[in-house]
């Protein structure tokens, strides 16, 4: 027996079992695996070691499609590998109702179990949490260890199928209940997200690589409580409380960007050629850029490099001085913006 470490989990192996197990595996030919399987060919040191250590053949597995298929990315994919094995060590299921989601504004930051390396995320299932996963015909004595690769690029020379034409099939030909549907589309959107996520992860830090700019990402819940102050520092008091959130906070019918604040006329702004030019006389080192898009959140040691054509490298993003004493913001929009806010 051969015992595996990673992050808060050791499992004991069996190697040569596991070795066996592989031997006799039928890999499927869809598109998806096959897909799969050329990455698999050129997988980084780090993420054939965490292979080599369980003695999982990568390519066995039944590699599927999840929503979210982006023209950068082309197919994200998930499934899951067998091992023979037990576990030692496991991290405590913590268990968050939506009761306690809702008060926390529905950010779940809870301790993350899941092992990255490279482009997976392993979720080890362990059979005594009261959410997880093991197929029916899995062997006795074997573990399963779920995966995911949301950045999986598309590496056949062939065309990536399309999924919305799978979807069109599927809700054609085996229509789900409204429930199903909309679990449907709630994937669709949470999955979107996330691709927009990493994309924009991946050209913001260029971005600020190429104009020598050092700037942290916040997390989450940082980003979510910002969001809430930077409303209470330029929201008018007297304004509808309920509406600015809906507008620039949380998303009420509109993807939500702080400066809805001045496009709806809650708060008056410069805005054009005047907010521009406001921006370049306001002196600016350590500040805040919302990325709206992504939904992301940087805190920026010195902002003096982000004049507003570099701002314009960027989809869509609000910089705030870290005392909010004014704020900027380069929209999307060729009829709204830029704007610039400086509190009395």
């Amino acid at each position: 027996m051969k015992i595996v470490r990673y992050g808060d989990w050791e499992i004991s192996v069996d190697v040569e079992k596991t070795k066996e197990y592989y031997s006799g595996y039928e890999v499927n030919s869809t598109q998806v695996q096959r897909n799969f399987i050329k990455y698999c060919e050129t997988m980084s040191k780090e993420e054939r070691e965490f292979f080599d250590s369980f003695a999982i053949d990568p390519i066995c597995c039944d590699a599927d499609a999840f929503m979210g298929v982006s023209l950068k990315y082309g197919y994200p994919c998930s499934g899951y590998y067998l091992v023979c094995g037990k576990y030692l060590k496991t991290p405590p299921e913590i268990i968050m109702t939506v009761e306690e989601l809702e008060a926390n504004n529905f950010i779940d930051d809870r301790p993350d179990r899941r092992i990255k390396i490279g482009a997976f995320q392993f979720d080890f299932q362990n059979p005594e949490y009261h959410y997880s996963f093991s197929p029916d015909d899995m062997p006795e004595g074997f573990i399963c260890i779920n995966f995911m690769c949301k950045r999986m690029q598309w590496l056949l020379d062939e065309p990536c199928e399309n999924l919305m034409d799978e979807l069109q099939e599927r809700l054609t030909y085996n229509p789900p209940s409204p429930e199903e549907l909309q679990e449907l589309f709630d994937e669709m959107i949470a999955n979107g997200a996330a691709n927009r996520q990493a994309e924009g992860l991946e050209i913001n830090e260029k971005l600020f690589s190429n104009f020598n700019i050092s700037a942290e990402i916040m997390t989450e819940k940082e980003f979510m409580e910002y969001k809430e102050e930077w409303v209470s520092h330029f929201a008018p008091a007297d304004a509808d409380k309920d509406r600015v959130r809906e507008l620039c906070v949380t998303n009420g019918g509109y993807s939500t960007y702080l400066w809805h604040l001045f496009s709806f006329d809650l708060v008056c702004a410069m805005a054009g050629d005047d907010a521009i030019a406001r921006y370049n006389e306001t002196p600016r080192k350590e500040c805040i850029l919302v990325s709206h898009w992504d939904n992301l959140c940087y805190k920026i040691d010195d902002a003096t490099a982000l004049t507003p054509e570099v701002l314009e490298e960027f989809a869509d993003v609000t910089l705030t001085d870290v005392d909010f004493s004014w704020t900027y913001s380069q929209t999307h929009e060729s009829d709204f913006g830029p704007y610039f806010y400086e509190k009395p």
